[in-house]
């Protein structure tokens, strides 16, 4: 079901001006179980990976920006994305490009 709703962001993109209140609007259309996340930007450092099995270290996949700097790379992302959209860029690139900087911003609890 997940795919479903990914999909139906994707085909909204560019009808809505991007802003905080819209990506997080996506969040929640994506993310519909909230017990695990807090929806917004991340309050704490970010781990996408896995553990070594037998020695339980890290193997990190991504390496997350750090949490106090999200405030000032999402303005940039959000201003990036309007300048884009004033352009000949597609919309839909646009909005893909956006949407994974954001789920690598987001929180869980």
């Amino acid at each position: 079901m997940r795919i479903f709703r990914w999909g139906k962001i994707i085909a909204e993109a560019g009808q809505l001006a991007l802003s905080v209140d819209e990506l997080e609007r996506q969040q929640s259309v994506n993310i519909t179980d909230h017990r695990l996340i807090r929806l917004g930007y991340r309050i704490e450092g970010g781990f996408i990976g896995n553990h070594d099995r037998t020695t339980g270290i890290p193997i990190t996949v991504h390496i997350s920006a750090c949490q106090k700097n999200l405030p000032l790379l999402m303005s940039g992302l959000i201003e990036t994305n309007r300048l884009l959209n004033n352009s000949s860029y597609d919309a839909v690139l646009t909005y893909a490009n956006s949407d994974r900087l954001w789920f690598c911003v987001c929180s869980s609890i």
